[in-house]
């Protein structure tokens, strides 16, 4: 099934629109990110010569076209400020590198040609790119797609889990009730399939019961304070994340998450039971004396 959507946004590359295209449906709209934009016209401001007040005026009418919003009075702002630059000795090497790059493709990064696309800042998608880079990837570039694709799908989780908590606040009695479903389920799981890594001491890996799967475990979040918690584990659901399909697909806090968390929390309560038994231990032999 081919996707159409009417705005396609990224950089000035050709590489990811020409992939788009080869695989879906052609976009009504092909924009250009302001930002990296802005950054490609301040790498090549040394073309200008002279001084910083120079590059900072050819800056400042650049700037100023992409941002006009009436399109006559751009096309004629745009004519005035190519001639401009083109005729001062100083600025025309910026002038054949802003005409070759920038004049065929004003309707993708001019403001006047993006007012009815119903997209008129690329910020959201900035920010987006930015919580998926650093909280999601840890500031990583991932080399492997599914690595990439567990990164979003663990976003878009968390995503759906602010609208699901946001617009049924007090309402959340399904979810919670399949939360515990779950938890009844891992009591019936082995605590043997469980295996905590040695290398990294937030997964774990959980083999399913015919043997033939195993699924990672891995801890992202210390403190929550939302509502979906399992009363029994004392976690919520941004705990753990898990690689089977309920938890990466429909977004549930799986047994195999329950089973670590029992686990997790059976081994503190007997460190607990050790350390109250070496302190009573002592506490004997100081009285005896």
């Amino acid at each position: 099934m081919k996707l159409k959507t009417n705005v396609f946004m990224s950089d000035m590359a050709e590489e990811l629109f020409n992939a788009w295209q080869a695989v879906m449906e052609q976009p009504a709209l092909r924009l250009f990110c302001s930002w990296h934009v802005d950054r490609a016209w301040r790498k090549n401001l040394s073309k200008v010569k002279g001084d910083n007040e120079k590059r900072a005026e050819v800056y400042k009418v650049i700037r100023t076209l992409m941002e006009e919003s009436d399109k006559i009075a751009f096309e004629q702002m745009f004519q005035e400020a190519v001639s401009d630059l083109k005729s001062d000795p100083n600025t025309t090497e910026f002038a054949e590198y802003f005409c070759r790059e920038y004049q065929r493709t004003v309707l993708s990064w001019a403001y006047c040609y993006r007012q009815n696309a119903g997209l008129n800042t690329n910020m959201h998608l900035e920010r987006m790119h930015g919580v998926l880079k650093h909280i999601y990837l840890k500031g990583n570039k991932p080399k492997r797609l599914d690595i990439a694709i567990h990164a979003l799908m663990r976003f878009l989780r968390d995503k759906l889990f602010e609208k699901l908590i946001s617009s049924h606040r007090g309402k959340l009695t399904s979810k919670i009730s399949a939360i515990r479903q779950r938890h009844t389920t891992s009591l019936t799981l082995a605590e043997q399939e469980a295996t905590k890594s040695e290398e990294d001491s937030n997964l774990w890996t959980v083999c399913s019961k015919n043997k033939y799967e195993v699924y990672h475990v891995t801890r992202v979040n210390e403190k929550c304070n939302c509502e979906l918690k399992c009363d029994e584990c004392k976690i919520c659901i941004h705990t753990y994340i898990c690689t089977c399909p309920d938890s990466a697909i429909k977004f549930n806090m799986c047994k195999h998450i329950h089973l670590v968390q029992k686990l997790i929390n059976d081994e503190a309560d007997n460190m607990n039971v050790d350390n109250n038994v070496s302190e009573e231990g002592a506490l004997f032999i100081h009285d005896s004396k």
